[in-house]
């Protein structure tokens, strides 16, 4: 008899708000190569003498802001999703993060006591990257192989043209009730250009080709073509030679071009977290007001949504 089985892959968040459980998390999704790429010795002694000692308690500071009761965001959120996927495909779904310790394992070790016969690996991230899809799928991929458990892996790619993932991000435009008048920026994670230039005009790799191509399904979408104005940006910048325009310099210069509406939507990111609660919703708020803005409204990723859940069947 057959059983298939998904297996839903996030980035993965700190156990707690705690420094050091936060500075473990920020040493672990560090060091991985495909993050920074340079020479072990060199990232090893970087991250751990001087990253995450003076980022660790900044990071818990801003962890300490968008903390559920439940626990972290991107956490609860994503295992919402992998509920939902559940009930929809009546198969069994496991929910692992890319940069928490055994999560992987425990994931493929209980599809096997689960008796899946075909284990369909899905990384929580529309667009590729090398250093987010890329990262998730090759280490879902040697961890599989040096398990060797009996079923079968299959590996699904991005899905960020999915007719039922635009339609998510359509139905959570719809739900912000905007104003005509509203500009609408789609804040999609930055990448250093050389995480880019390897795979420009690679259809299946292109992380900027792909997020254009979010952009304009979206746009197509009647739930969202009656805004006046958009624009694509970049955000989560962390050094220099990124791809722009970057968000919060745009948020700084928009009203002063006389824009004092936004909204601003992530399409990268199908959970709500750090980078889209925080950075978007608190910091980049102040940088928008500072600068003379007067609305500033995020809306809410897809998360756990029937719509996205659908996109991943």
């Amino acid at each position: 008899m057959t059983q298939a089985g998904y297996l839903l892959t996030n980035t993965g968040s700190p156990r707690s708000c705690l420094v050091d459980d936060v500075g473990q998390y920020l040493r672990t999704f560090l060091t991985d190569p495909a993050i920074m790429g340079m020479p072990y010795l060199l990232r090893q002694l970087l991250v751990r003498g001087i990253i995450v000692p003076r980022r660790a308690p900044k990071s818990a500071k801003r962890y300490r802001q968008i903390w559920l009761p439940e626990g972290s965001p991107l956490v609860v959120y994503s295992r919402q999703l992998a509920e939902e996927l559940s009930r929809l495909s009546s198969c069994p779904t496991y929910l692992a993060m890319r940069y928490e310790e055994g999560s992987v394992d425990r994931a493929l070790r209980q599809a096997e006591a689960d008796g899946v016969t075909e284990l369909i690996s899905q990384p929580l991230y529309p667009q590729y990257a090398s250093s987010s899809f890329g990262s998730a799928s090759d280490y879902v991929r040697r961890r599989y192989e040096a398990l060797r458990p009996s079923y079968r892996l299959t590996e699904r790619g991005p899905f960020y043209d999915h007719p039922d993932f635009i339609r998510s991000l359509a139905e959570q435009v719809a739900g912000a009730g905007l104003s005509p008048e509203t500009h609408l920026l789609l804040s999609f994670h930055g990448l250093p250009l050389s995480q880019v230039k390897p795979y420009l005009r690679d259809p299946e790799r292109d992380y900027t080709y792909q997020c254009r191509r979010t952009m304009e399904l979206l746009l197509e979408c009647p739930e969202v073509s009656p805004l006046r104005s958009h624009e694509l940006v970049y955000q989560s910048r962390f050094g220099h030679r990124w791809l722009t325009p970057e968000l919060r310099t745009r948020l700084a210069a928009l009203p002063g071009e006389g824009i004092k509406r936004v909204a601003v939507l992530c399409p990268a990111f199908v959970a709500d977290c750090l980078e889209t609660l925080e950075e978007v919703g608190i910091d980049g708020r102040k940088i928008f007001h500072k600068a003379g803005g007067e609305e500033l409204t995020l809306i809410p990723c897809p998360n756990g949504s029937p719509t996205l859940a659908r996109a991943l069947l």
